[in-house]
């Protein structure tokens, strides 16, 4: 799957907290409901793990936790264990990965219902929620959190397949495993002087097989809590099945080459592979793996269903199978905005051309197949040349066509052969932004190919076909609004004078909105807790207040739009809201220069409706204690990551004392030209006044009007 490095999904944050619909007419789902699908959103309360300060949460567990009995080791081990998994949680919970009071995660919710019918009161100290991911997983929480991946739902042939997943799940959760597992690790981490002289492959050998003696307490458990419901068990040895294949696509159907065609060029089959590799199942090497073997896990299931008498008023289906086939539909179709915002532009398109055989001309998978060819032209000109066509060696199954067709484009090729489509949907849906932005933005690349003659072929002038996509832009030499777009020329770009740090930016700015501020505190010299938890959340409050003090001092009219500062009380489109404007400046900080988030139209409607300014803001901070030998291998990483800063600023960072440092990347709106990115090292302690200072001068920077 595509995955350049250029690219971080969460930029900083992403390098601190990474944890881990059938036949239409056969369902409730119409088709009207999914040609108006844009994403599933979240609901109706927030959870509290998003509104209440994580150490309250921490101190909370510390307190309520039966500890002081145990000796000081241990006690240090759980508290360690509250504190990080605390935090962790809480953080994925802010990103907008995890959704919560929509139809998917109701319905995962209905089905714990039905599976837990006999223990309402262990029901009642659970919450269910479904994680924006499409890989094939689940995951519990010691606290009563049960994750379901949504690609997951993708998979699933029967509603008792997903209760015997959550029964899985939620014993976890009644044995603590998370507990155990994290004090087994740390165990093995602290072995004795005899084992610490042996490899460290002996240290994954021994976790490894803890780790599979907790799965199959896991399996054992949840077969148990399965068989107290009245679901039916003819389909659950068919989860093995799925997970043999997790590798894969949820579908393996034939790519059909004329979902390409467009303005009456069609591409030839022999374009495509003869044949493609074939999915196989997958067993990991057992010795190194977390998780019992797929063919152990198959016969102990086998061996536990032979031992019970089941009864013939079991169903597959409790809450329902229309019901289950319309959240099927749903998840697939997230899945495919998903693997849009994760760069997985082949797989987009793909799952796209399988759904348009079902919905055919659906507005959302028409915008989707745009968005995917658009992609891939965009980072055509990144990439190397053979980048895609060599990725597609190595993918399994009928997705391969679509990697190794897109491979074996010319960049001016997927260029041409997106716009052409971009064109088509901008004469069907005239008022979709986004859409026109894209198709502007990449026509003014094309138009650079005019030097080439690469046009009039284009255009089908040319009685020699040079291209694929010969005459893809027939009929269109003399549409005035199609040549208007061609040579639209880009607003241009301020310089970005990172060297220029004395005299720093002038924006004349009156009003700025900022997103999600940020503050992290790492300290390496602790090698066992290297983020410092509380401390981050204390300075992240105190950056938040710092910002809109300092903005009333400059008299910018400021508005700070943060997550961390929601209450009980918020609503839900707040925090969606939030989401929405963070991953819009996050793409426009680090994909290709120009490039049109995927997300442009809804982040519109986001600032028109809570009237953010014309310019929207990044800001943040970060304390670093390391030791020296270790500087050098953090800001490397820090900047192969983020991409947040030039070459010539990793000098400042790697001297052998405290770090501190801030900066700010501004966002204008209108333009979508990054027009400030500002950033301060310190060699000395992070401090109040420190902080102070340090915003003072970058809003002064956005505030000063620019010199005649």
């Amino acid at each position: 799957m595509m995955n350049p490095m250029y690219v971080t999904e969460r930029c900083l944050k992403g390098t601190i907290f990474t944890f881990l619909l059938c036949l239409l007419t056969a369902i409730g789902l119409d088709a009207q409901q999914l040609d108006n699908f844009s994403g599933l959103k979240s609901g109706g309360k927030i959870p509290k793990q998003i509104t209440t300060n994580s150490s309250q949460t921490y101190k909370v567990l510390e307190t309520s936790t039966d500890i002081k009995k145990e000796g000081l080791r241990k006690r240090k081990q759980t508290s360690k264990f509250h504190l990080e998994s605390t935090f962790a949680i809480d953080e994925m919970m802010r990103t907008g990965v995890i959704l919560f009071n929509e139809p998917v995660s109701e319905y995962v919710g209905q089905v714990a219902d039905q599976l837990l019918k006999h223990d309402p009161d262990m029901r009642s100290k659970l919450n269910f929620y479904v994680a924006r991911s499409p890989q094939i997983n689940a995951f519990a929480t010691d606290r009563g959190d049960i994750f379901i991946n949504i690609g997951l739902l993708t998979y699933l042939e029967t509603e008792a397949q997903l209760a015997f997943i959550l029964a899985h799940e939620i014993t976890h959760w009644t044995e603590k495993h998370n507990m155990d597992v994290f004090m087994e690790y740390e165990g093995i981490d602290r072995s004795d002087k005899s084992f610490r002289k042996k490899s460290d492959f002996n240290k994954i050998l021994r976790k490894s097989n803890y780790s599979k003696k907790i799965e199959e307490e896991a399996d054992a458990g949840g077969v148990k809590m399965f068989f107290r419901s009245s679901y039916g068990t003819s389909s659950l040895e068919k989860v093995f099945d799925m997970m043999a294949s997790a590798h894969a696509p949820y579908t393996n159907d034939v790519f059909d080459l004329s979902y390409l065609n467009v303005n009456g060029v069609e591409f030839s089959d022999s374009l495509l592979l003869a044949s493609v590799n074939p999915i196989k199942t997958y067993e990991e090497d057992q010795r190194l793996s977390t998780h019992p073997g797929i063919k152990k896990r198959r016969a102990a299931l086998k061996t536990a269903l032979d031992k019970v008498s089941i009864s013939s008023s079991r169903s597959d289906f409790l809450v329902g199978e229309e019901k289950f086939k319309e959240i099927k539909e749903l998840a697939k179709f997230e899945v495919c905005k998903i693997s849009i915002e994760q760069l997985d532009y082949p797989d987009a398109l793909y799952y796209s051309s399988i759904l348009s055989k079902t919905y055919p001309d659906n507005t959302f998978l028409e915008s989707i197949k745009a968005k995917s060819l658009y992609g891939l032209a965009k980072l055509a000109g990144v990439l190397d040349a053979d980048a895609l066509s060599e990725m597609g060696d190595s993918i399994q199954g009928e997705v391969q066509q679509v990697y190794h067709l897109m491979g074996n484009f010319s960049d001016i090729e997927l260029r041409s052969l997106a716009a052409a489509h971009l064109w088509e949907l901008h004469q069907k849906y005239p008022d979709d932004e986004g859409m026109k932005l894209r198709l502007t933005d990449l026509l003014r690349e094309i138009k650079k190919e005019e030097h080439k003659g690469m046009m009039d072929d284009l255009f089908g002038l040319e009685k020699e076909k040079k291209l694929q996509t010969s005459g893809i832009f027939s009929g269109l030499a003399g549409n005035d609004e199609f040549n208007k777009m061609l040579n639209n020329k880009r607003p241009p770009t301020p310089a970005l004078k990172h060297k220029d740090l004395e005299n720093g930016y002038r924006l004349g700015l009156r009003k700025v909105t900022f997103v999600n501020p940020y503050y992290l505190s790492v300290n390496l010299r602790k090698s066992d807790t290297p983020i410092q938890f509380l401390e981050t959340e204390n300075k992240q409050e105190e950056l938040v207040d710092a910002i809109k003090k300092r903005s009333r001092k400059l008299k910018i009219n400021s508005k700070v739009m943060d997550v961390h500062s929601l209450n009980k009380s918020s609503k839900a489109e707040k925090f969606n809201n939030i989401i929405t404007l963070e991953r819009w400046i996050q793409q426009k900080i680090s994909l290709p220069d120009g490039m049109i988030p995927d997300n442009h139209n809804e982040a519109t409607v986001v600032m028109k409706k809570n009237k953010t300014a014309g310019h929207l803001a990044f800001v943040g901070g970060l304390s670093l204690k390391a030791k020296k030998s270790r500087y050098q291998i953090v800001t490397n990483s820090l900047v192969t990551l983020t991409g947040l800063f030039s070459p010539y600023g990793i000098n400042g960072l790697v001297r052998p004392n405290n770090k501190s440092m801030y900066y700010a990347i501004v966002v204008d709106t209108k333009s979508q030209n990054v027009v400030m990115s500002s950033y301060n090292v310190m060699s000395q302690k992070d401090v109040k006044n420190i902080m102070n200072t340090n915003l003072h001068w970058l809003l002064l920077q956005m505030k000063r009007k620019p010199r005649k």
